[in-house]
């Protein structure tokens, strides 16, 4: 596939997943009717990729094993594409897929062992606790990730699962099942 070929099915994959994420600019919006308007495979293409049905079984898919789309998107025949330029918008879209699945794992497991860090340190104790914000850090605890955010008073409380825990003036953190 040429060059061209190439960076117009990256720039159509692009402006796909754009529109299923319902966050195309309005440019963007009329560069993707262009695209389907301008031929009757472009809108069986479009059709297909944007059909409900397949939509939420990639959904299953992704839920019950985060691997299992890109495994259907490279042997089920509902997925696989004729021509050149259909090939390489399936593999560009498999890579996006495939990126944002890494980048959940990796934040699952962020999330898991800042879960079970928290989890010894309650093990014996119950809860609630405190500890220094440095000593969770060299426990290896990330507070770049967490499973929540909310605000209650004038406190912003986080939570990794069913833990809540508060980050107080002094650099400790309050830990509790209920806050």
């Amino acid at each position: 596939m040429n060059k061209s070929h190439e960076k117009k099915a990256r720039r159509i994959a692009t402006l796909l997943a754009g529109y299923m994420r319902d966050n195309l600019t309005p440019p963007e919006h009329d560069e993707l009717d262009e695209w389907v308007g301008s031929s009757d495979r472009n809108m069986r293409l479009f059709e297909e990729l944007t059909d409900e049905r397949r939509v939420q079984l990639a959904l299953e898919l992704l839920n019950d094993n985060s691997r299992g789309l890109v495994n259907k998107l490279n042997h089920d025949n509902e997925f696989k594409f004729a021509s050149s330029p259909w090939r390489q918008c399936k593999n560009y879209i498999r890579r996006l897929i495939s990126g944002q699945l890494s980048v959940i794992r990796r934040s699952n497991r962020i999330l898991k062992n800042n879960r079970q860090i928290i989890h010894e340190l309650c093990k014996g104790k119950g809860t609630p606790i405190n500890i220094s914000k440095k000593q969770l850090e060299r426990l290896g605890f990330s507070f770049e990730h967490c499973t929540s955010v909310r605000m209650q008073e004038s406190e912003i409380i986080f939570s990794c699962y069913e833990y809540h825990y508060i980050i107080q003036e002094n650099e400790s953190l309050f830990i509790d099942r209920a806050i």
